[in-house]
C-alpha cells in the first residue's frame, strides 16, 4: 500500500465519524480557548416542482430529472426540502477545518439517505505577502480530506450551489453525483500586480472507483441533489442487471458513488487556472480515477477521465456568462464489458437587476457506446433549456422560479423494454432562507 493509499484510509475512517461528534470537535476549541474564528453556514430550501416525465430515476425509474412523475409519464407535483449546513473553523491564516453536510426531505419512493457528509477536509495555508506592490505575490493550499474540485462555474456559492439556476446542468449534476476525490489536494496560485492569477492544481486521490456507473448506466441527468458519503443510489431496470444477466454480480440496492477505495490504485487530476481582475476565467481541468475495470469487490470498478474546460465573463458588474464542456470515456469489465465516450457542454447567462435575477442556460450533451457487447446499447444524445428568476426580498430570503424543458432518448430504456422517451419537463418554485445573514 502507498503512503497516500494509507493517508486515504485514514480519511475513510475519519468520515465516518457521526457529523455530530465531529462538530464538537470543531466547536470544542472555541468554547475553551475562545478563538472567534468559526463560520457557520446554513440555509432551509422548501421546493414545490410540477413535473411531467417517467418515473426518476432516484425512483428506480428511466426519468433524468431529480423529480419523475409516474410510469406513464404523466404529470404530477411533488414537495420537497432540504437544510444544507457548514461550519468552518479557521484559528490561523495558515490552517482551518471545514465540514459540510446536508439533510433532506423528498419524495416518498426516492432512494438514497436523508443525511449525510458532503464534504470534509483539513486545509493549510501559506502565504507571501509581497511588500513591494510591484512584485507578484503567491499563496499554497493544500487540502486533506474528501472535497469538490473548483471545477464549476456554476456552484460558486456557499455550500457547493448555484446562485443562478435550481437545477444544475447536466455535468455538475453528474460532478455532484459520482466526483469528488478523497485525498490531498495542492493549489498554488500567482497573483500579479496587472490584476491577472494564475493558478496550477494537482489531486491525488482514492474513493472514486465507483465513478461511471450512473453515467454508464443511467446516462446524463438534471437535478441539484448532492451525493453524500456512503451513500447508495439506484440504478435503472437494465436487463443486463437482473438476476440472469451480463452484470448480475452488481448490488442489487444500486451503487456507492463515495467509499473505501477498491483497488489500492490512487486517482489523479491536475488543472490551470487564469483569471483577470474578476472579469474573466479560464480553466482547465485533467482527471483519470485510474480504475482497475478488471476488478469487482461487490461493485464493479469503473476507469473514468474527462478532460474539463470552463470560462467565464463579467463584461458588466451584475451579468454573467459563463461555459462549460467535459468530454471522457469510462468503462469497466474485460471479456463482458462496457465502455463509451461521453461528452457535454451548457452555455449559461445571468443577470441580476437589483435584488431580482434572471438566468437562461442551454445544455447539450451525449454518450457514445464503444463496447459492441451483448448488454444495452448506452448511446444517447440530449438538449435541455433551463429559465430561471429569483427575487431576494431580504438578504436572508430568496424566492425563485424556474423552468426546465429536456429533450432526449435512451436506447438502453427500449432495449429493457420501457419507453426510450426520456423527455422531461419541471416548473420549480422555491423558498431559501439563509440562517445569520
Amino acid at each position: 500500500m502507498t503512503v497516500l493509499g494509507g493517508f486515504c484510509r485514514i480519511i475513510h475512517l475519519v468520515i465516518r465519524i457521526r457529523l455530530s461528534i465531529v462538530f464538537l470537535v470543531l466547536i470544542l476549541p472555541v468554547a475553551v480557548y475562545g478563538q472567534p474564528a468559526i463560520t457557520i453556514d446554513t440555509f432551509t430550501s422548501l421546493r414545490g416542482v410540477s413535473v411531467e416525465s417517467q418515473a426518476s430515476w432516484l425512483s428506480g425509474g428511466f426519468g433524468r430529472l431529480g423529480s419523475g412523475g409516474d410510469a406513464s409519464g404523466e404529470s404530477s407535483e411533488e414537495l420537497s426540502g432540504d437544510v444544507r449546513f457548514g461550519i468552518a473553523w479557521d484559528p490561523s491564516d495558515y490552517f482551518g477545518i471545514v465540514v459540510n453536510g446536508v439533510a433532506r426531505s423528498e419524495p416518498g419512493g426516492h432512494q438514497g439517505d436523508d443525511f449525510g457528509l458532503v464534504e470534509g477536509y483539513l486545509e493549510g495555508r501559506l502565504i507571501s505577502r509581497n511588500t513591494d506592490v510591484t512584485q507578484p505575490s503567491g499563496r499554497l493550499r493544500l487540502r486533506l480530506g474528501t472535497f469538490f474540485l473548483p471545477t464549476s462555474r456554476e456552484n460558486t456559492d456557499i455550500l457547493w450551489t448555484s446562485p443562478y439556476t435550481i437545477t444544475l446542468s447536466a455535468i455538475n449534476s453528474w460532478v455532484a453525483e459520482e466526483v469528488r476525490p478523497v485525498g490531498l489536494d495542492t493549489d498554488y496560485r500567482i497573483d500579479f500586480p496587472s490584476g491577472n492569477s494564475l493558478a496550477l492544481g494537482a489531486t491525488l486521490f482514492g474513493g472514486n472507483d465507483t465513478s461511471g456507473t450512473l453515467l454508464a448506466w443511467r446516462g446524463w441527468s438534471m437535478h441539484n441533489r448532492l451525493t453524500t458519503y456512503n451513500e447508495t443510489l439506484p440504478l435503472p431496470p437494465l436487463f443486463s442487471l437482473e438476476d440472469s444477466g451480463h452484470f448480475s454480480k452488481q448490488r442489487d440496492d444500486g451503487t456507492e458513488p463515495f467509499n473505501d477505495d477498491l483497488d489500492d490504485r490512487e486517482g489523479w487530476s491536475t488543472r490551470a487556472r487564469w483569471s483577470n481582475d474578476d472579469r474573466m476565467l479560464l480553466q482547465l481541468t485533467w482527471l483519470d480515477n485510474r480504475g482497475d475495470r478488471r476488478l469487482y469487490r461487490g461493485e464493479y470498478a469503473w476507469d473514468t477521465d474527462f478532460l474539463h474546460f470552463a470560462a467565464e465573463y463579467r463584461p458588466y458588474l451584475d451579468t454573467v456568462i459563463a461555459h462549460e464542456w467535459m468530454s471522457g470515456s469510462t468503462g469497466m469489465g474485460d471479456l463482458v464489458r462496457v465502455h463509451l465516450d461521453y461528452d457535454a457542454w451548457y452555455f449559461m447567462v445571468s443577470r441580476r437587476f437589483g435584488r431580482w435575477r434572471a438566468t437562461i442556460r442551454y445544455d447539450d450533451f451525449e454518450t457514445t457506446d464503444r463496447d459492441e457487447g451483448p448488454a444495452e446499447t448506452n448511446t444517447e444524445n440530449g438538449r435541455a433549456v433551463t429559465l430561471a428568476a429569483f427575487w431576494e426580498t431580504t438578504p436572508s430570503l430568496r424566492v425563485g422560479l424556474e423552468y426546465v424543458d429536456l429533450s432526449a432518448d435512451r436506447v438502453a430504456a427500449a432495449e429493457s423494454g420501457f419507453d426510450p422517451n426520456t423527455d422531461g419537463s419541471t416548473i420549480t418554485a422555491e423558498v431559501r432562507y439563509y440562517w445569520g445573514r
